[in-house]
């Protein structure tokens, strides 16, 4: 495809480019004992063997991403997988954050003709998508009050909050999504990659997170300590119910194929990153949680 590369703005042949880096859609397929399929939420009876991809880079623009999501991947994300800590980055988390933020930008805004946003929210948008694109093109040196957030998750066996959905561990440790969200007064871009949220933000209190901004000199991850926003729980916990809900909507046939094949890895797959999440969500939640009905 022969169009305008949305990065650069050069007329040039487009490469399928992915919302959410390649490397999570591997990691999320070898979860459960490398099956080589996942299922989307919106269409859980459907498997499929990648993300969602767009003709929107060039090559040269498509090299710029690449090579920040190769750090991220080696640097940060497989090992935190594998229980590493206090990881340590450079400049390049800011430039991986940020093209995270911006791919959500482009797909999720507009997509839903019904979303609330205001005339501010709508020129905030404008001016966080021009800034990011501007300093993933080296532009500029620095996301102005458009900055970056990654918050790290890990299992959990207790909680003092009433009322989390019963695939909590599951979703935290595992799940795959984006979007934009917010209300009257905020607004920000949301990715989750498995273990990793990345927030983008666009509107509201900066002050109102501590531990979670990425700078733009180097780092650790995780942070020591992190306060976040009272909101960003209930998000959590629509999102992770979201999920739950759809897998309600699974057909007895691929129901029986998942079965299948958790019943040909036996033992071994309570050993795999997503058996001990589903033990995880028995033992804070008793075994209905992972029942199927």
């Amino acid at each position: 495809m022969i169009q305008n590369c949305l990065l650069c703005g050069s007329h040039a042949r487009l490469r399928k480019s992915h919302i959410i880096p390649k490397f999570v859609f591997r990691w999320l397929k070898k979860r459960a004992g490398d099956s080589g399929f996942i299922r989307n939420t919106d269409r859980p009876n459907q498997r499929v063997q990648d993300g969602l991809k767009e003709y929107w880079l060039c090559d040269p623009c498509e090299n710029i991403f690449a090579k920040d999501e190769t750090m991220f991947a080696n640097r940060i994300f497989h090992p935190y997988c594998a229980g590493e800590q206090k990881l340590r980055h450079g400049p390049e988390l800011l430039r991986f954050t940020t093209s995270v933020s911006w791919r959500v930008l482009h797909y999720a805004y507009g997509r839903n003709s019904s979303a609330p946003y205001t005339v501010t929210q709508r020129e905030l948008i404008q001016s966080a998508e021009e800034t990011w694109r501007e300093f993933l093109l080296g532009k500029r040196k620095n996301v102005r009050n458009f900055c970056q957030h990654i918050i790290p998750f890990g299992l959990i066996s207790e909680s003092t909050i009433g009322q989390l959905p019963t695939n909590m561990n599951r979703f935290i440790a595992g799940a795959v999504t984006l979007d934009i969200i917010g209300s009257r007064k905020m607004c920000m871009t949301f990715a989750k990659l498995g273990p990793f949220i990345i927030l983008g933000h666009i509107q509201g209190r900066t002050k109102d997170w501590i531990g979670s901004r990425v700078w733009a000199q180097s780092g650790t991850i995780p942070a020591t300590e992190y306060h976040l926003p009272w909101g960003f729980l209930p998000l959590l916990k629509e999102k992770a119910l979201h999920i739950q809900n759809a897998w309600t909507q699974l057909s007895p046939d691929q129901a029986a194929k998942i079965d299948e094949r958790i019943q040909a890895l036996g033992d071994a797959f309570f050993a795999t990153p997503q058996g001990e999440a589903i033990l995880a969500d028995a033992a804070m939640f008793g075994l209905d949680a992972i029942k199927r009905n």
